[in-house]
């Protein structure tokens, strides 16, 4: 009745290159985004010009700290920290989804929540835009990680 969800465990080698090149740029821009009010000058511009090249940063989006404003808008800070909590929960698990379409479908808030203000006169919130944006976050994550596809020759599947 059904299927098996979770693939057997994946390789540290595939864990180890996953976390380089999703778990790396998700840190970098959760923090950054987060301690740029507190980053010297001299450190400062280049991670702003870096952050302003990925985010819209409209000044109603921005989260506001005590220290300051956040370098980047609340989806895409939200989207980074997806990015980031699914990598590390899938590091730790060394378990992945089988298939790419969960991950899909937790981006279509966020694409739907874009559509409507693009098209329509509609402005969702801040507490939306984070939850659209995390979920966008793990998703993208669960697409990308490695060993999705389909139960391993050998391997164990849990069944879901």
């Amino acid at each position: 009745m059904s299927k098996a969800i979770w693939t057997g465990r994946v390789s540290n080698r595939s864990t180890l290159i996953a976390l380089i090149a999703l778990g790396l740029p998700a840190l970098f821009f959760s923090m950054a985004a987060l301690m740029l009010p507190l980053l010297p000058e001299w450190l400062s511009d280049p991670v702003d010009g870096v952050l302003g090249i990925t985010c819209h940063r409209l000044p109603g989006r921005l989260i506001m700290l005590p220290w300051g404003n956040t370098g980047l808008c609340v989806r895409c800070t939200a989207f980074w920290g997806g990015i980031l909590l699914a990598c590390v929960a899938q590091g730790i698990m060394r378990r992945t989804l089988r298939s790419f379409f969960p991950g899909v479908l937790l981006a279509v808030p966020a694409a739907v929540d874009i559509l409507l203000a693009r098209l329509l006169p509609w402005s969702g919130d801040n507490l939306l835009r984070l939850v659209t944006g995390f979920l966008a976050g793990t998703g993208f994550a669960l697409v990308l990680w490695p060993g999705r596809g389909g139960p391993r020759k050998g391997g164990s599947a849990i069944a879901g």
